[in-house]
């Protein structure tokens, strides 16, 4: 998915794809998907003139699809083949407090799990906002932190849901984190930050809060995946490429 649109991609991986480490050239393709950006222009009148910022997406157990667009706030949900898509209503008053003025600081991750939908406010105040998913009324919303320090706090780039558990990506202090969302307390932290900023991999960047944007969970991998702003990486000046990570998940406690 791209933040500059609302155009969507599979990725389909060749038979050359390594048994372990990042995803090597070559080894996967992008494929077009039916989800169509006519659908979701069509479920609202307030992107005239002006683009979708799509940053997170997650599914239901239905199939649906839901994404959060940030410069607006608002959260998509489109049917299993992309035919019909809605725009949410949903009642954010009473979070209101948290969010920026920025429009580039808000709805950074999406997440479904329980019969909730987690949205990830990035930063300036980040918090992750619980909404029961069948009424889209907002249920609550939390912080939470890695023991690390990094300058700004952390940044709430991505969410996922597994194993009962909500993941947060916080590309600031370069972790994820695993949350027990009912109890609000960080359970487990694991650190990619050695591999973001190995040589071959490390990426030149604007702003020092690492460029991990996007975070997917099977039962045996993390998928982090970069946002490097068209920037290149240190040792391949001409390749301006982002990256795809596997990464083995440790053993259940």
């Amino acid at each position: 998915m791209s933040d500059r649109g609302p155009e969507l991609f599979e990725i389909r991986f060749l038979t050359n794809f390594p048994a372990l480490g990042k995803v090597t050239n070559g080894s996967a393709q992008l494929m077009p998907t039916p989800f169509f950006p006519r659908a979701l222009a069509a479920a609202t009148v307030r992107y005239t003139g002006s683009r979708f910022d799509c940053e997170g997406i997650t599914t239901d157990p239905q199939g649906n699809l839901y994404i959060s667009e940030e410069s607006k706030r608002d959260v998509f949900r489109s049917s299993p083949d992309g035919k019909k898509v809605d725009r949410l209503l949903i009642d954010l008053s009473s979070v209101k407090r948290f969010f920026s003025s920025d429009p580039n600081a808000s709805f950074e991750g999406i997440a479904i799990g329980g019969g909730k939908l987690y949205l990830a406010n990035e930063r300036e105040t980040p918090r992750v906002i619980v909404v029961d998913l069948p009424t889209l009324k907002v249920l609550d919303s939390f912080f939470v932190d890695s023991d690390g320090f990094a300058f700004g706090g952390p940044h709430y780039s991505d969410l996922a849901f597994a194993d009962g558990h909500l993941f947060i990506l916080d590309r600031n202090h370069r972790c994820i984190l695993e949350v027990d969302p009912e109890q609000k307390r960080v359970l487990a932290e694991y650190s990619f930050g050695q591999m973001e900023v190995a040589e071959e991999v490390a990426y030149k960047t604007i702003y020092p809060t690492g460029t991990m944007e996007g975070l997917a969970i099977d039962p045996q991998y993390f998928w982090l995946v970069t946002d490097n702003n068209g920037l290149p990486r240190f040792k391949y000046p001409r390749d301006i490429r982002p990256t795809l990570f596997r990464c083995s998940r440790p053993a259940k406690r």
